[in-house]
């Protein structure tokens, strides 16, 4: 388990995030309180197919459409 302080700031979480996936083989990240900093690191881990579980943001961004396409299968 890894952890990491990303400041509320949006570009430092993203880093972190994509330091993690390609550099410190992390296969799933949970709970980014920040929703824009979720948002963007949910379309990331999409992308690298890796795992992102999301529980403390809220935007009415996150629907459906900008969850992972694994979680859209199960049709939450």
């Amino acid at each position: 388990m890894v952890s990491a302080d990303h400041q509320n700031k949006t570009d430092i979480g993203v880093g972190i995030a994509r330091r993690w996936y390609e550099n410190e083989s992390v296969d799933a990240i949970f709970d980014l309180p920040n929703s824009a900093i979720a948002l963007a690191v949910a379309a990331m881990s999409e992308q690298k197919n890796k795992v992102f579980v999301g529980s403390g943001a809220g935007t009415a961004l996150a629907d459906r459409r900008e969850m992972h396409a694994q979680h859209r299968a199960l049709d939450l």
